[in-house]
């Protein structure tokens, strides 16, 4: 039986003055294409943006689901959100279709995220609670 290593790759820039100077989308493409091809995973498609990512993540995670894609590639969890809170949002929302987010950097856990610090799971669902600081 041949395991799913199909991939989507990630990149992203925060605001326009960092998407004028391509070398950082460039970068991160060729990062990602390099650590799939050392995976063994296949890289199918790259999405591309600037600035908010709510719903590219959302046309991902359809994507994903459409075309039985098991990996979001992306070269730190800062690419999906510098709050750590929308992060560990996406990452649970993707699990719950079994796709996984993967980067190259060295981190601890997912992402080096704990989703217990901010939900509770019950079962299947997952209750959001504050952190408290």
């Amino acid at each position: 039986m041949e395991i799913n290593r199909k991939a989507v790759a990630f990149v992203r820039t925060a605001t326009q003055e960092q998407n004028k100077d391509s070398e950082s989308i460039q970068l991160q493409i060729q990062q990602l294409t390099l650590f799939a091809k050392r995976q063994k995973m296949e890289l199918v498609r790259v999405f591309k943006l600037v600035g908010k990512t709510n719903q590219q993540l959302l046309k991902i995670l359809r994507y994903c689901q459409k075309n039985d894609i098991k990996f979001v590639l992306v070269t730190g969890p800062d690419r999906i959100s510098k709050n750590q809170e929308e992060v560990i949002y996406w990452q649970l929302e993707f699990d719950r279709f079994d796709i996984r987010f993967q980067t190259p950097r060295k981190t601890t856990g997912k992402f080096g995220f704990r989703p217990s610090i901010y939900y509770k799971k019950t079962g299947t669902e997952y209750i959001y609670q504050p952190f408290e600081r």
